[in-house]
């Protein structure tokens, strides 16, 4: 008889528990999000099968509701105010869950190798840094931070720092890209809106781990590493330094977080192969703004001074990358920071990352 009662609780907890599927959310839905202002930005999640899901905004209260798919799955697109916060959102299948101090503001994409990630800390220490780590109390700036992971397959989850957005400050910054965040100070003191800055880089990688396998198809000297790299189970561990790679757990999942716009700060790595890249740099901003949906404005850093000085001119495979990032910006809505003059003959990671900024 008693074992039978325990098998009867075991069953009315088990029924309880999917009675009332919780909200999961991708780590982009955080408390301290930054939503882009006055745009159509989608929210998406899991909950129970067929369950119908709620979400009111606070700057409107207004209500979506959908009904997630076969798989739990479901989307929300909504509509967003001008600049300020901060905001609410509340999102609910019947048991509520409440996203607190949200602003509305500008969202971009930073991206690249070591000079795009290069901490305040560590082995990055820009200049001033310890000054500029004290002096980073920017509540309106938000801190989203991607995990290095790779995957041999396009992945929907991710993996971010805190799990989730944080808040600016000296107590968060310092693991942070050094030049997203001089980028977003620089933002959020001109246009005077909040600023969230989704980063994802990783140092010494190429350009083609961060674009798709369909678009690197498209150059017939990466088609057999990127089939190479499909035929492999997801859960066999795959190298950065591959095609595709990055773009599947480090960009893919980002889809469809709406932002304004991307930078990007890479090359080093590419210079060996430095005609390559006027293929490789415009497919990769068609690749991102076609995922996307829009021709978002893609800003990129043309590499900075390396190497001692020549007495006379000579072949450069450097100056032969830098023209090839200048021949993308034939592409339109894209431009092109121009830092020669910030270089260091024998450091391929330039301190002076305010200016980059």
């Amino acid at each position: 008889m008693k074992r039978l009662i325990n098998y009867g609780v075991l069953f009315l907890a088990l029924l309880s528990g999917t009675a009332s599927a919780k909200i999961v959310l991708p780590p982009m839905f955080s408390d301290n999000m930054v939503l882009q202002q006055q745009a159509v930005a989608p929210v998406w999640g899991e909950a129970k099968a067929d369950k119908k899901v709620k979400l009111t905004s606070s700057w409107d209260n207004r209500q979506y509701v959908t009904k997630a798919d076969k798989d739990g799955k479901w989307r929300i697109d909504i509509q967003t105010p001008a600049a300020g916060g901060p905001y609410r959102l509340t999102i609910s299948d019947g048991e509520k869950l409440v996203l607190n101090n949200v602003m509305v503001g500008e969202v971009w994409l930073c991206s690249g190798q070591s000079n795009m990630e290069m901490p305040f800390i560590g082995w990055g220490k820009p200049d001033n840094y310890e000054q500029e780590i004290a002096d980073a109390d920017h509540p309106e700036i938000r801190l989203f931070h991607v995990e290095h992971v790779t995957s041999s397959q396009p992945r929907s989850d991710i993996k971010v720092r805190s799990n989730g957005w944080q808040v600016c400050s000296p107590a968060t910054i310092a693991e942070f890209s050094t030049t997203a965040y001089f980028f977003g100070r620089e933002l959020a003191k001109k246009l005077n809106v909040p600023v969230g800055l989704l980063h994802s880089s990783w140092g010494g990688t190429d350009i083609e781990p961060w674009i798709s396998g369909e678009y690197l198809r498209k150059l017939s000297a990466f088609t057999e590493k990127v089939d190479s790299v499909a035929s492999l189970p997801l859960t066999e561990k795959v190298s950065p330094h591959v095609g595709t790679t990055l773009y599947n757990a480090m960009i893919h999942p980002l889809i469809p977080y709406r932002f304004h716009g991307a930078i990007w700060y890479q090359g080093e790595n590419n210079v060996r192969r430095a005609w390559q890249y006027r293929d490789l740099l415009p497919l990769l901003i068609t690749n991102w703004r076609q995922d996307w949906g829009v021709d978002f404005p893609f800003y990129f850093v043309q590499l900075a001074a390396f190497t001692p000085m020549l007495p006379e001119p000579a072949e450069s495979e450097w100056a032969e990358l830098r023209e090839a990032q200048t021949r993308a910006l034939a592409l339109k809505n894209t431009g092109m920071a121009v830092i020669i003059d910030k270089g260091h003959a024998t450091n391929i990671h330039p301190k002076d990352k305010q200016t980059v900024g």
